[in-house]
């Protein structure tokens, strides 16, 4: 038995991934066919939930669980325990590291970035696995290859632009999909946001919630909209490019299958 772990910063990358798992053909096993729902079990047989956890099904039927870490300096610690978990019995073929890269796109230093770095993670394998191999960049590959730790970075390659926040995060990836497909919006909330008197420093969240706020506000709440924001085609295609070329689609896609 076994399952893919994705860890990620917290419930609003989760509603990512629900979207985008969705997008790419995985199923939700606690959504019944009349509409009702069911608490889903892991391979283990035991309830999914507590703790934020969500739970997929791939194309093949493999179990993926989503979990929201409590933010970026919790996803090592949250990993760590996972792979001391692993064994013949409590398979781990896959673990996802799913974080903000939070590189300031003008070059500007972000103190937020460099938690989740290429050397944290190659550490974090070989601590687990002397002789863990990196594949890329973005995999390590430990037991002979029997466990894989992937590592994604929400980016988008986009130029500095009125609409768009500089740090490269989930929220400059929405930001830059939504401007491709309605770039009209991007003068609104730029003056919007200038106009605020005393604003606080920029996370990149002010100019999505802008977004939500602006045009989406019907979808409740910013989490719903992460994830109900792929129910629209043109920006899920805009999403999706950007995804392949951070690399993070072929992860994904991985997954899915």
């Amino acid at each position: 038995m076994s399952e893919t772990y994705i860890l990620c910063e917290g419930y609003h990358d989760r509603a990512f991934w629900d979207g985008l798992l969705r997008r790419l053909g995985c199923a939700d096993p606690g959504l019944k066919a009349d509409g009702t729902r069911t608490i889903p079990r892991d391979p283990w047989g035991l309830f999914v939930r507590g703790s934020g956890e969500h739970a997929f099904e791939s194309r093949s039927k493999a179990f993926i669980r989503v979990v929201p870490t409590g933010g970026k300096n919790n996803v090592l610690r949250f990993a760590r325990r996972r792979l001391a978990d692993r064994s013949s019995q409590k398979a781990l073929p896959r673990m996802v590291l799913s974080v903000d890269s939070d590189v300031n796109v003008d070059g500007s230093p972000n103190p937020a970035a460099g938690v989740v770095t290429d050397a944290a993670v190659a550490d974090l394998a070989r601590e687990f696995d002397a002789a863990a191999v990196a594949r890329s960049a973005d995999e390590y590959a430990l037991d002979n290859g029997a466990t894989l730790i992937n590592v994604i970075r929400w980016t988008a390659d986009d130029p500095v632009a009125a609409g768009l926040p500089i740090q490269n995060a989930l929220e400059r990836l929405i930001c830059a999909s939504i401007l491709a497909v309605h770039p009209e919006r991007a003068e609104p909330v730029h003056r919007w946001l200038l106009s605020r008197p005393a604003p606080p420093p920029s996370t990149g969240k002010e100019f999505a919630w802008s977004y939500v706020a602006g045009w989406y506000a019907d979808r409740g709440d910013y989490e719903a909209f992460c994830s109900t924001l792929w129910d629209d085609p043109a920006i899920a295609d805009q999403l999706m490019g950007r995804l392949k070329v951070s690399g993070a689609l072929a992860i994904a896609e991985a997954i899915a299958s």
